[in-house]
C-alpha cells in the first residue's frame, strides 16, 4: 500500500516538471530490525550505522553487495530499509538471515514489519 506522502509525488509527478524526470527502477528492498540490527551491520559493512541519523541515508557496500541503507522507526525499534540490485537479493538475504540466526534472530516477515508501522 502506497503511503500518502508517496501517493501525493505520484499525483505531483503526472504533470512534467521542468529538470524532474522519472527514473524506473527495479531494486530488491528489505527491512532489518531487531535489538541487535547494529551488530549484524557491522559484520557486514564498515560503515557505522549508529551514526546514521534518523531518516539519514547511505550508498555502501554491505557483504560486497552495492546498497542504498534507509534508516527509519518501525513502532519502538530503530529499522534500517535496504535497497540492492535485484540480481544479489538472494545472496544478501541469505547472508543477513544466516548471520541474523547467529545472533538469535532470524526473518519475521513483512506481516511483522506492517503492524510495527501502524502502531507509530
Amino acid at each position: 500500500p502506497q503511503s500518502a506522502l508517496c501517493a501525493g509525488i505520484t499525483e505531483a509527478l503526472r504533470q512534467p516538471v521542468d529538470g524532474v524526470c522519472p527514473v524506473y527502477r527495479n531494486d530488491a528492498s528489505f527491512a532489518l530490525t531487531g535489538n541487535r540490527a547494529n551488530e549484524l551491520l557491522l559484520e557486514v559493512c564498515s560503515f557505522n550505522f549508529r551514526e546514521l541519523r534518523l531518516g539519514g541515508a547511505v550508498m555502501t557496500t554491505m557483504a560486497g553487495v552495492s546498497v542504498l541503507v534507509l534508516r527509519r522507526e518501525a513502532g519502538t525499534r530503530g529499522c534500517y530499509r535496504i535497497w540492492c540490485d535485484p540480481t544479489m537479493a538472494g545472496y544478501l538475504w541469505d547472508t543477513l538471515s544466516e548471520i541474523a540466526l547467529e545472533l538469535g534472530g532470524g526473518p519475521i516477515g513483512v506481516d511483522a514489519l506492517a503492524s510495527a508501522q501502524a502502531s507509530m
